[in-house]
């Protein structure tokens, strides 16, 4: 059980940010996961990559259509 609550953490992350707020959200739920899963999601509430500056305001200027 504890590989798939690793996975699932990994796969969380790599699905980018609306998908990590899921993750947090579901570590503080023990009514819905057992513990091992508490644990694991538990690293996505401080132990991310950053994400790069230069990506963000590359997306930010294309979603507003200016430099």
């Amino acid at each position: 059980m504890e590989k798939r609550a690793i996975e699932l953490r990994k796969t969380l992350g790599e699905l980018g940010p609306s998908f990590v707020k899921i993750g947090q959200g579901l570590s503080s739920r023990p009514d819905l996961l057992p513990k091992v899963y508490l644990e694991k999601l538990s690293g996505l509430q401080d132990k991310l990559p950053s994400f790069p500056d230069a990506i963000a305001m590359q997306l930010i200027e294309e979603e507003l259509g200016m430099p």
